[in-house]
């Protein structure tokens, strides 16, 4: 395990095969022949081995990002801390090919999403914007960026999310084709159980969670946001929202519908079974206690045909990763915007 754990750690530092550290790891794990890390030997000894593929090492990445404190923008105006002033100079420069559709993740963490779909031979030939108010977040994600070579397509800006789909509209040539918002910070669970002998605790939800509701601006899921996506993403672009709280993910398409004119694709019948058995092998294991409030007291459930239990494009977030090796759904839909 110590060896095993030692490759996750390095692969979720960014190193990748070849490296002399791997192949003695795959070596000496080829030779003990233990049938729980036969997988992770292979992978390292064919040089395979990396946060890419191995979940486990995203998982590394989840839990250092959880332990970090989460910073918020002050106001639905846009106001927060950032190291980069969404000017046109910046930018139209960012990236090498500026004429290339542009696809931002907001809140995108330390980076798991763009970093692996960039480097992946799923990529679209679209250049990589990852946006997010964590200054660890994101020099981790410029740190990788760079081992990985990635910098021409793939970058990252410590910025506010409204400020930063202004920017993209406004200031880069080849316009803002595909918004991600994957598994933003939640709002603090509402009391949803009124009689006078719950648990005081179901009050007031998580005291971490920055953002008290929905109407919170500190919350990414804003409507301000929603209002700034409708307003600069292209015609026929699309919106990827996905959380790991039902309750949120409700909210956050709910949202989309109100204030904007993006529609929600449905999933193809044969995908929808496959999702819904799914989500219910992933249900017999655990489901959070602020999911089984909600549903105790009859909340509306993730089950339209517009929701996936699989991931409907080569993208996840290390929280969608993480939730994922545990064995817990993960909410996603996607979201088109009419063409002119």
């Amino acid at each position: 395990m110590t060896l095993v754990q030692l490759a996750e750690r390095a692969a979720a530092a960014g190193c990748c095969a070849p490296l002399g550290l791997y192949s003695t790891l795959g070596e000496i794990l080829m030779e003990r022949g233990e049938a729980m890390y036969e997988g992770t030997a292979r992978a390292l000894a064919a040089d395979s081995f990396s946060l890419a593929t191995s979940e486990q090492a995203a998982r590394w990445v989840y839990r250092a990002s959880s332990r970090m404190g989460k910073e918020v923008s002050e106001s639905a105006d846009g106001l927060g801390s950032n190291d980069w002033d969404g000017g046109a100079s910046d930018l139209a420069t960012l990236f090498m090919d500026s004429t290339r559709p542009l696809t931002v993740d907001l809140g995108c963490g330390f980076g798991c999403g763009p970093l692996v779909y960039a480097q992946s031979s799923a990529w679209e030939g679209d250049n990589v914007l990852g946006c997010d108010l964590s200054a660890a977040g994101v020099g981790y994600a410029r740190g990788v960026a760079s081992r990985w070579q990635l910098k021409e397509r793939c970058r990252f800006v410590r910025a506010d999310a409204r400020r930063m789909l202004r920017a993209a509209s406004e200031c880069y040539p080849g316009g803002l084709h595909r918004v991600i918002l994957s598994c933003p910070t939640p709002y603090a669970s509402m009391h949803l159980d009124t009689t006078d002998d719950a648990p005081d605790d179901t009050a007031s939800g998580n005291r971490q969670l920055r953002a008290a509701t929905a109407e919170d601006p500190c919350f990414l899921g804003h409507s301000s946001v929603f209002e700034s996506i409708q307003q600069h993403l292209a015609p026929g672009g699309t919106l990827y929202l996905a959380s790991n709280v039902e309750d949120v993910a409700l909210t956050l398409l709910r949202t989309a519908q109100l204030h904007t004119d993006l529609t929600p694709l449905s999933t193809p019948q044969s995908q929808a079974a496959v999702s819904a058995a799914t989500t219910a092998a992933m249900e017999q294991h655990t489901v959070p206690r602020r999911q089984q409030r909600w549903r105790a007291a009859g909340g509306e459930r993730a089950d339209a045909p517009c929701w996936r239990a699989g991931r409907p494009m080569p993208w996840a977030s290390e929280t969608e990763r993480n939730h994922r090796l545990e064995g817990r759904p993960v909410h996603r839909v996607v979201l088109r915007k009419p063409s002119r």
